[in-house]
């Protein structure tokens, strides 16, 4: 598992913990999928989350 990985992941436990106390706080499964989702989608559009590549558009050696 490459930093990017390992970094998503813990945005993404820290995400599920944030979540989780909200689900908690207020009894509520459903405050919890909310928050979850919110808390995620946050994350990624603040450019903390930085999706992979996908394999068609990884990079090639150059030509020499």
């Amino acid at each position: 598992m490459n930093a990017r990985q390992q970094l998503n992941v813990v945005y993404v436990g820290w995400s599920f913990v944030i979540a989780s106390f909200f689900g908690w706080l207020f009894n509520s499964s459903v405050l919890f999928v909310i928050a979850l989702v919110l808390a995620v989608a946050g994350q990624l559009s603040s450019g903390n989350i930085r999706p992979g590549r996908s394999s068609s558009s990884q990079r090639r050696p150059r030509r020499r």
